[in-house]
C-alpha cells in the first residue's frame, strides 16, 4: 500500500476495531477494545456486511463524530438530512475497516491505555500486519449512555475527525446540505453501497 492509502485504511481500521455495543462502563477502555474488536473480525471473516454496519453503529459515538466532522453543515441540516450524513459516515467506516483488516494480524493487537479518567479515555493499539509491520493507532473514547464509545482515531499523529472535516467543509460551504449529500451519494454509487 502506498503511504496515503495505507495512513486512510489504517485510520479506519483503527477506528472501526472496536465493537463497545455490549462494554460496561466500569470495564477498562483497553479491556472493552480487546474483547469487541474479536466479534468485529468474526463479522469481517464471515463476510457479514449487515452485522459488522451494526456493530459499527454500535461502537463508534456516530451522532458525537458527525456533529464534528460535518460542523457547521450538520447545524443547518434538519433530522432527515442528520440521518442521511450519520449513514454516509457509517458507510464509509465500514468499507475503510474492511478494507484496512485484511493485512491485520488481529489475534495479535496490543492494547494499552494511556490516558483514563471515569469518562475518557485514550488506548493505544499496536496493530501486526501479515506483512511483519506494526501500525499504531490512539483511539480517543468517550462513557455515552454508560458505554465506552470511539469518539476519535489518531494514526501517525493524524486526527481522523480532522481529515474527514476538512474533506468535507468546503464542499458543504461550497454546495450547501443538499449539494454534499449528493456529493456522499455518488460517492457510495462509485464503491457500490
Amino acid at each position: 500500500m502506498n503511504g496515503t492509502y495505507w495512513l486512510h485504511g489504517a485510520v479506519f481500521a483503527a477506528l472501526l476495531l472496536l465493537n463497545l455495543s455490549t462494554a460496561r462502563a466500569a470495564e477498562p477502555a483497553s479491556a472493552a477494545l480487546q474483547q469487541i474488536n474479536a466479534q468485529l473480525s468474526a463479522a469481517i471473516a464471515d463476510d457479514d456486511a449487515d452485522e459488522l454496519c451494526r456493530r459499527m453503529a454500535g461502537s463508534v459515538a456516530v451522532e458525537r463524530v458527525s456533529q464534528r466532522v460535518f460542523g457547521q453543515t450538520w447545524q443547518s441540516s434538519d433530522p432527515t438530512q442528520r440521518a442521511q450524513l450519520k449513514g454516509h459516515l457509517l458507510r464509509l467506516l465500514v468499507q475503510g475497516y474492511a478494507s484496512a483488516m485484511t493485512d491485520a494480524e488481529v489475534r495479535s493487537i496490543e492494547y494499552r491505555t494511556q490516558k483514563s479518567s471515569d469518562t475518557y479515555a485514550v488506548v493505544i493499539a499496536d496493530i501486526p500486519t501479515t506483512t511483519g509491520s506494526r501500525n499504531r493507532a490512539r483511539f480517543r473514547l468517550a462513557i455515552i449512555d454508560g458505554r465506552w464509545l470511539v469518539t476519535d482515531v489518531m494514526v501517525e499523529g493524524i486526527s481522523l475527525v480532522s481529515v474527514l472535516r476538512s474533506s468535507y467543509k468546503s464542499v458543504g460551504a461550497r454546495l450547501g446540505i443538499d449539494g454534499l449529500l449528493a456529493k456522499l451519494e455518488q460517492g457510495s454509487a462509485a464503491t457500490g453501497n
